[in-house]
């Protein structure tokens, strides 16, 4: 969304004036949608960092290492408006897109080399489908390697306090008399079960009564 910000405040000078405003404007909410998204991944990304519980220090890093990645890319932007005058809409094309290409690979590799050990909703479908099919769990390293980062599907979708009708829907009634055998059989403070459905790509959180 940063990216489609900037391609819009480029070509927004060679609009007609009557649509100059609006362009302005769509760039600037993609900016706001851009600075929300990236400062949710940086917080998760921060907690990652802080093995030690001390998000505080790796923030204060994280922070100068941009203000010094904000002066070189300042100084060499200077350089690339010397070698491509404002009024060269070709050079400006070609130099906006090489970039663009550019910034885009570097965060996807930066994004394929993170080793995150927590759970998001691909990474649990993975581990969850090996350990049902009875193979062995994967370790951070191959569960984060086969996660999907671009174009990836909603692995699955959760359900809390599901209707016992609904979550057993579709399986055997093996499976539905264990569920329910489980949860009948919970003790205090544990009175649920998770009734994981990989046909359907479903997990349905069953509570007891009381």
């Amino acid at each position: 969304t940063n990216d489609t910000a900037l391609f819009l405040e480029i070509f927004s000078v060679h609009l007609p004036q009557a649509y100059f405003l609006i362009c302005v404007c769509i760039a600037s909410l993609f900016k706001a949608v851009c600075g929300v998204a990236g400062g949710s991944s940086r917080a998760s990304l921060t907690q990652h960092f802080s093995i030690r519980h001390n998000m505080a220090d790796v923030a204060a890093k994280d922070g100068s290492q941009e203000t010094v990645a904000s002066l070189i890319g300042m100084f060499l932007g200077m350089l690339v408006a010397w070698f491509i005058p404002e009024t060269n809409f070709n050079g400006t094309v070609v130099g906006f897109v090489f970039f663009t290409g550019m910034h885009l690979w570097t965060n996807y590799r930066a994004v394929s080399s993170l080793v995150l050990t927590h759970f998001n909703r691909h990474r649990a479908r993975y581990c969850i489908s090996n350990y049902l099919r009875g193979q062995e769990v994967p370790g951070c390293l191959e569960a984060n390697q086969k996660e999907a980062i671009l174009f990836g599907r909603e692995p699955f979708t959760i359900t809390n306090g599901a209707r016992p009708s609904a979550a057993l829907h579709g399986l055997s009634d093996a499976v539905a008399s264990i569920a329910l055998r489980h949860l009948a059989e919970a003790k205090e403070g544990q009175r649920f079960v998770v009734v994981a459905n990989m046909n359907a790509s479903r997990f349905d959180v069953l509570f007891a009564e009381g």
